[in-house]
């Protein structure tokens, strides 16, 4: 099965106006501003308007030097599937 990309526009809709690098550690519902802690909060507010997503992957850094978390739910996450 291949995989399809939510389109950054559709992301958009779901990601609250005005969240940024420089305020994550203000919003509580993230806690301190981990990558991994970013991406389970976005895959909360996505899956809300998406139920069929089947993971959230988060990058940062340049090729060859990034570092990324995937994260498929609280169902996975009890079978490691968070990859930091």
């Amino acid at each position: 099965m291949g995989h399809r990309l939510l389109p950054g526009a559709a992301l958009a809709v779901c990601v609250p106006p005005g969240l940024d690098h420089g305020n994550l550690d203000l919003n509580p519902a993230i806690g301190t501003a981990l990558l991994k802690n970013v991406t389970k909060y976005i895959w909360k507010l996505v899956k809300e308007r998406f139920p069929r997503l089947e993971e959230v992957e988060l990058k940062r850094g340049m090729a060859g030097s990034s570092e990324g978390c995937i994260y498929c739910g609280e169902a996975a996450a009890a079978q490691e599937c968070i990859a930091a």
